[in-house]
């Protein structure tokens, strides 16, 4: 058995414990073998240790439902320290060794080691991406210290440096710039420019104190990044040597800084370049850049809400500009609307497809133009959908529309409940919006509650494979979308159907529905369904699925997906309940 400190010192939360705390908390633990079946805490009664498996696996069981805590999982932190009942018996499910922490112990290191603390508040409360993810937003990327854009240790020399010896250091460590210095204070700042004007003189043998700026204009390392650029453009200056507590610690250029403006600016250029494009082409360059600008403001930090609010709008002239360029003379005549991910506003890259059109009347002219705008949209990037779900397969009259939409309700076949959960989330995006909200209006008319409960059953066939993760599992791929991202969305729409709430997107749908499953359910289903995305969208980054290998997680979103999928499961079951669904 690896000893208890060593083992602890590498597990999420223990690692952010000092020597000393370690110390104090595994010399006051006890260590436990439980035999499998063997009961371990009787339910209502108050624990007095903090549980930490080591190997094997315990069962909590409430009545039918059972949950797992797997190896390297704690059990018991609310109830012990708050002296809480617990809610179900506790079994070992198979021989196990735990980690027994006294809970006044374990108490006093959450009181006392914030962050320690802080792990544990953040799962009481479900605040599961405030633990896990650090959104970025311009302002906060500014407000950052300058020191956390320094990129390499200074290169230094002396004053009496020659200046052949300085361009050769400068090549060597392929740098723009030599911080001048006595002992480690800087004296000035000798740059390429200097270099040039050096040659162009030909007194390549003299020493560089001839040529260097001095005194350097110099900014402490705990100073705002956004300090820094002033600095440099009131001192019309293009390297800013960083110190702290006087001496050299780095570097930084006008590049530099503007990197971190970079990321954010491009989008802005990016909508521009779309909104003045003139050819079929230009747009389809600004589709494959835009892909290109997501993968680098995810690698940035930045969440999924801040890109897909931005990217959504972005398609959106993107829709504009093709039927710009179509040149239609239907005056508006008719609604293209959008369904999917981006019918809620919820798109970062367009995978494929999935659009409509709904028009004043039958013509073949809206059927011809249907044709050519999914053409053109798979021309500059925004592929076919292998489903059908396209304009050119779904053009239809508002009257056509609404009579389909009284049938699907009426006759709940399997495709018409498929085609229900598609359409439901359908967005205006170009030509005559009064048409789509003459239909928005007949679908919460002709709703049926057989359909809701219908959908609420559809919601809540596949449920997040909570069981997924013991030990045994992990060399196994978790499908984010499927398990995670689709039950949260369905559960949501159909709660929004029924109360007929408007909105589209699945986090306004689930706030507008907080009278109903409560505020404390509705936010923490927020912060999942947050969390999920951010960490597709992380995955994507990477890979173009949706399947992340469990194998390759950190501990710490092992436990937070976990924990996520308990969630959707609470979710899912209050669907259940709620409309009366049968267990499926």
């Amino acid at each position: 058995m690896i000893p208890p400190k060593d083992l602890l010192r590498r597990v999420v939360p223990f690692s952010y414990l000092s020597e000393k705390e370690l110390d104090e908390l595994v010399s006051s633990m006890d260590v436990e073998v439980y035999e499998v079946g063997e009961r371990i805490l009787k339910r209502g009664k108050v624990p007095k240790y903090v549980f930490f498996v080591y190997s094997g696996e315990l069962a909590l069981k409430k009545g039918n439902e059972e949950e797992r805590i797997t190896k390297g999982e704690i059990f018991g932190v609310s109830s012990a320290i708050e002296k809480k009942p617990v809610e179900g018996d506790l079994y070992a499910a198979e021989d196990t060794v735990c980690y027994l922490f006294k809970a006044e112990v374990f108490k006093k290191l959450i009181e006392e080691n914030k962050r320690f603390g802080e792990f544990f508040r953040f799962f009481k409360e479900r605040r599961f991406s405030s633990l896990r993810f650090s959104y970025v937003t311009l302002e906060d990327a500014l407000l950052k210290p300058v020191k956390e854009i320094v990129r390499r240790n200074p290169v230094t020399c002396s004053k009496d440096t020659k200046i052949r010896e300085a361009a050769e250091k400068m090549f060597e460590n392929r740098i723009g710039s030599l911080v001048v210095v006595e002992g480690e204070k800087p004296l000035g700042i000798f740059t390429d420019r200097d270099l040039k004007k050096a040659v162009s003189l030909n007194k390549i043998d003299g020493c560089v104190d001839e040529f260097m700026s001095s005194p350097v204009i110099c900014d402490e390392a705990s100073s705002p990044i956004f300090e820094a650029y002033i600095k440099m453009l009131e001192s019309g200056i293009n390297h800013l040597v960083i110190t702290e507590n006087g001496k050299v610690s780095g570097v930084i250029s006008i590049k530099d800084v503007l990197s971190v403006f970079e990321p954010l600016s491009r989008v802005t250029y990016l909508f521009r370049s779309l909104r003045r494009s003139e050819s079929v082409e230009e747009v389809k360059e600004i589709v494959a850049e835009s892909r290109e600008i997501v993968k680098e403001l995810t690698h940035r930090g930045v969440s999924f809400q801040d890109i897909s609010r931005t990217l959504n709008a972005f398609y959106d002239v993107v829709y504009e500009k093709v039927f710009e360029f179509l040149g239609d003379d239907l005056d508006g005549r008719f609604s293209f609307v959008v369904m999917g991910s981006g019918g809620r506003k919820e798109q970062i890259i367009a995978t494929d497809q999935d659009n409509a059109m709904i028009t004043e009347f039958k013509s073949y002219k809206f059927e011809d133009i249907s044709k050519r705008v999914v053409e053109l949209l798979d021309y500059v990037g925004i592929p076919k959908c292998k489903a059908g779900y396209m304009a050119s397969n779904w053009c239809m009259s508002v009257e056509e529309w609404k009579r389909t939409f009284k049938n699907w309700f009426n006759n709940l076949t399997p495709q018409n409940i498929r085609h229900l959960t598609v359409f439901l989330d359908m967005r205006h995006v170009y030509g005559n919006e009064d048409l789509y909200a003459e239909l928005r209006e007949h679908i919460f008319e002709v709703k049926t509650n057989q359909a809701v409960r219908f959908l609420a059953k559809d919601a809540v066939t596949i449920s997040p494979p909570i069981g997924f993760f013991g030990m045994k599992n992990l060399d196994k791929g978790i499908d984010l979308k499927l398990y995670g991202i689709y039950p949260i969305v369905n559960c949501a729409r159909v709660l929004a159907l029924d109360a007929g709430i408007e909105e589209l997107n699945t986090i306004e749908r689930l706030r507008a529905v907080k009278d109903l499953i409560g505020e404390e359910r509705s936010e923490t289903l927020v912060e999942v369904y947050n969390y999920i995305q951010n960490l597709r969208l992380r995955h994507q980054a990477q890979e173009s699925d949706n399947v992340i290998d469990a194998k390759e997680l950190e501990k710490l979103d092992v436990v937070l997906l976990r924990e996520s999928f308990k969630v959707i499961k609470n979710f899912q079951d209050f669907i259940k309940a709620h409309y009366g669904v049968d267990r499926v």
